[in-house]
């Protein structure tokens, strides 16, 4: 079997971080070596979780204190966006 790296991406936190972990423990079992490129507050977080990372760019991740409650479902939006970037 022939051995790979693999870099996985992602932007944003830890909820776009975890759907990727299912796909580097599948990879790192087969042999490939992983490695995550994530923004810089997340690179504790990859590492935490037992995978090599490298940041890019400045911290971009809102504080805690900083951060806002989510707004309100539009759904009508949320297609356009899906169809327009996505499928």
């Amino acid at each position: 079997m022939t051995r790979v790296r693999v870099l996985i991406g992602f932007a944003g936190g830890v909820g776009h971080f975890l759907p990727t972990a299912v796909f580097a423990r599948a990879l790192a079992r087969r042999g490939h070596e992983v490695r995550y490129a994530c923004q810089e507050g997340m690179v504790a977080t990859v590492e935490a979780a037992g995978w090599r990372a490298e940041p890019t760019g400045g911290a971009s991740l809102l504080d805690w204190a900083a951060r806002r409650p989510l707004a309100p479902i539009d759904r009508a939006a949320e297609e356009r966006v899906m169809a327009g970037f996505f499928a």
